[in-house]
């Protein structure tokens, strides 16, 4: 099962969670800390993009390398230990950035072993939901999703592809009001390469009453978990960061 609750309820207040960070000018200042044995640091800004690296810091640490690639570029391989959750993506971070884009990407992907996903990840405030828009991912990941507890929203066309929309929402654990949402959107056929018209599944969200309000984070992002194994060499083609 992906562990996203630690990197959710340490944004708010009301969190059970509370883990310190390097100092950034990003919004989420205080309250994510990320461990790995190489640089870059795991928070920062290279060639005009947010990056950041994140692990859930539960149990044994994630053994992971990543590096910084020109523009919105990365690389990351990884090897992780059972139940334990790591993100590592680049992108945009703030409330002065406009959310709706085109991201255009080419990826070298192997997310074949444990639990892994590739897409857009982000999340908005008020009220709190994180959410994904998956273009690649492990056999274990459709599995879990087939399982998951969540309301199947059915499936939109876009300039991006065919995705399945789901709503998960979880309760307690330390959410803020009790309860926290997670918005899905994932491509019916994986790919490695093409354009992510996020306005477009924004929209589509939204006409299943899941509006996002405050968006405060969106990286180009890979997630490991469940004795994930795995690599990724990814290569953004726009927009340009710091937009």
């Amino acid at each position: 099962m992906i562990s996203l609750a630690g990197l959710v309820t340490a944004l708010t207040a009301a969190a059970a969670i509370v883990i310190a960070a390097p100092t950034t000018n990003n919004p989420t200042d205080g309250i994510l800390e990320a461990r790995q044995s190489s640089p870059p640091p795991p928070v920062g800004v290279h060639d005009g993009y947010f990056y950041e690296f994140w692990s859930d810091l539960g149990g044994n640490p994630v053994s992971a390398n990543y590096s910084l690639s020109p523009g919105g570029g990365f690389g990351v391989e990884w090897d992780t230990f059972p139940g334990l959750t790591f993100t590592f993506g680049k992108g945009w971070s703030g409330a002065n950035h406009n959310y709706h884009k085109s991201i255009e990407y080419e990826a070298n992907l192997t997310l074949e072993e444990g639990g892994a996903l590739f897409g857009v990840h982000g999340f908005a405030l008020n009220p709190l939901v994180e959410y994904w828009i998956a273009d690649n991912y492990s056999p274990v990941f459709e599995n879990w999703v087939a399982m998951l507890p969540r309301q199947d929203k059915g499936e939109v066309t876009t300039s991006s592809g065919v995705y399945r929309l789901y709503l998960e929402v979880r309760t307690g654990f330390g959410y803020p009001q009790g309860v926290f949402r997670l918005y899905w959107a994932v491509r019916q056929t994986k790919r490695s390469s093409g354009i992510i018209n996020t306005g477009e599944i924004f929209s589509a969200w939204a006409s299943q009453d899941m509006g996002l309000n405050r968006h405060e984070q969106m990286l180009l992002s890979v997630e490991g978990w469940i004795e994930s194994r795995g690599s990724a060499q990814v290569e953004m083609l726009g927009p340009p960061g710091g937009n």
